[in-house]
């Protein structure tokens, strides 16, 4: 099965090319994660946004994921550089779940 979620970081406009270092040294590890099928990003000038999209085996690797972010401390890094800091980008994950045919 998989399981769709999208991600927004809302950088703070003077953060932009912090965020996307800080992105392009995460990400191998987020892809290596147990679960993570498929990782995306996709940056909107106009706000200052990366998204993210992310498939994953399950919710519950997804779940794994964000615990082991945090217990890694990745608020302390985020929260000066998003609007809204770590807080602000768990608030605004989509759980998309599995992919509907119509």
């Amino acid at each position: 099965m998989k399981y769709v979620v999208s991600v927004d970081f809302k950088c703070k406009p003077q953060s932009v090319a912090a965020v996307a270092e800080l992105l392009r040294s995460a990400l191998p590890e987020t892809r290596a994660y147990p679960g993570c099928q498929s990782l995306d990003v996709y940056f909107d000038a106009t706000t200052h946004t990366y998204t993210a999209l992310e498939t994953w085996d399950s919710a519950d690797h997804y779940r794994a994921y964000l615990q082991f972010r945090t217990a890694q401390g990745i608020a302390a890094v985020v929260d000066p550089l998003l609007e809204g800091g770590w807080d602000g980008v768990v608030a605004n994950i989509k759980w998309l779940g599995e992919k509907t045919t119509f």
